[in-house]
């Protein structure tokens, strides 16, 4: 028997967007997320409002970043200091854990096995699932 209990993510993760409007006046430092489990990057910078997007979302390094796109494949990252103040786009959802009920280092353990993006990918919706295009 397990000692650990399983519970769904969304008993443990929630919603936490920080939105910013994009200011044609600021630059923004952008960052992505690869996928299987490695770990965010920093992309290209985006200055004088030089998007179709309307916000960006800043980072903090409690965050939990999610590619909705590609997420199925294991493109979640933890974030860090490193990447704290950075932006990602609307697409890439970010989340905080709750640390009472779940260790957000043993989170990031979990997001870089096989076998977590083998489960999402079965359950994946949408445009980025490879499974929807065959």
């Amino acid at each position: 028997m397990s000692r650990w209990p399983k519970v769904k993510l969304g008993e443990v993760l929630k919603l936490d967007l920080h939105k910013e409007p994009i200011d044609v006046s600021q630059t923004y430092e952008m960052v992505g997320v690869l996928s299987f489990g490695r770990g965010l990057f920093k992309r290209e910078t985006i200055e004088n409002g030089n998007t179709s997007y309307k916000h960006f979302l800043r980072l903090s390094a409690e965050h939990i970043v999610m590619s909705q796109l590609f997420g199925w494949e294991g493109a979640l990252a933890l974030c860090s200091n490193a990447f704290a103040g950075c932006y990602v786009s609307p697409q890439f959802p970010t989340f905080i854990c709750d640390q009472s009920r779940l260790n957000q280092e043993f989170l990031g353990w979990v997001m870089r096995q096989p076998s977590f993006w083998d489960d999402l990918g079965s359950r994946a919706k949408g445009m980025g699932d490879s499974q929807a295009i065959n």
